[in-house]
């Protein structure tokens, strides 16, 4: 970075610009296809179990190992639904609902201006908490409303579109759970 943080990269006085803009636009295009692929395939194995009715505790699961990241499933009333842990920390139960509870507020006020937006692809926020710990929430809504929150803690410094993403994705699959689930009721 120079002076003022800005990142710059030197190329030699040699170097054709003409190759380096397309071979670029060849890496960003193969990362975008990368990307969508992997939504896709993260999207149906989700889906699959949800619509096989397994329960939030299975889908928390594969979307634990799926992300290699702690998953917390909240309902509408902040009360945690499902929690699981791929192994990295926080490991232990009393952690994660600290961090939940850190960052309660602002992604409560998050997402009542996002709660009807996208049922089949839910928006992604962060919130960064106190501790090394960032948030990654989408909203699980339902064509009645609110149904609660899909959440990844990642530890700070290694959240990636990939989080965001499959937080999305796993808040579609359990959109249908208790979307499920409230009509049995």
């Amino acid at each position: 970075p120079d002076s003022t943080g800005v990142p710059l990269i030197q190329l030699p006085a040699n170097a054709d610009f003409g190759n380096l803009e397309r071979e670029a636009s060849r890496f960003i295009a193969e990362r975008r296809r990368q990307i969508q692929f992997f939504g896709q395939e993260v999207g149906r194995q989700l889906m699959e179990l949800a619509i096989a009715g397994e329960p939030l505790a299975a889908l928390a699961t594969d979307l634990a190992t799926l992300a290699k990241r702690v998953v917390a499933l909240e309902g509408r009333d902040g009360r945690l639904l499902a929690f699981q842990s791929p192994g990295t920390e926080p490991a232990d139960l009393q952690q994660a609902q600290d961090i939940l509870s850190a960052t309660r507020e602002q992604v409560a006020s998050w997402l009542r201006t996002v709660a009807m937006t996208s049922l089949a692809e839910p928006p992604t926020s962060s919130f960064p908490v106190d501790g090394g710990w960032i948030r990654v929430v989408a909203p699980i809504s339902g064509r009645e409303g609110p149904l609660g929150n899909a959440s990844l803690l990642v530890p700070a410094g290694t959240e990636s579109f990939e989080d965001h993403l499959l937080v999305s994705r796993g808040a579609a699959a359990c959109a249908v759970l208790l979307s499920r689930e409230q009509a049995a009721a």
